[in-house]
């Protein structure tokens, strides 16, 4: 199942990013906006947290729980995941894009206590 990040249409609303909500693409990890103009993101268990968007409309997304980060890519409609498997992430709380677009800033905390 995949959870629902609600409320992107604020971030979202140029209309080269309108994806198709028709069935049957092949792709899935095609970026297919719902009725009710939410993203799907990957696994029922994502918990985002921590948004941000790039000057050219990429959106990035923590997570609570995966302990990841994922790109939304505006112009290819593709979400994937961004952080690499072994950045030894935590709970994502926040995520930032830098002022010159050259970096995306992520804070990450244990909740749980120290990791050894």
């Amino acid at each position: 199942m995949i959870r629902p990040l609600i409320c992107l249409s604020l971030f979202l609303a140029a209309p080269a990013f309108a994806a198709s909500a028709e069935a049957g693409l092949k792709d899935p990890y095609e970026v297919r906006l719902t009725p009710t103009n939410e993203v799907p993101l990957p696994g029922d268990d994502f918990y985002p947290e921590g948004i941000a968007v790039s000057a050219e409309g990429d959106l990035y997304v923590g997570s609570l729980s995966k302990n990841e980060i994922w790109r939304l890519d505006r112009q290819t409609k593709r979400i994937e995941r961004f952080s690499a498997p072994d950045a030894n992430l935590r709970s994502i709380i926040g995520v930032h894009v830098s002022g010159d677009g050259r970096s995306l800033h992520a804070c990450s905390s244990d909740p749980k206590g120290a990791y050894p």
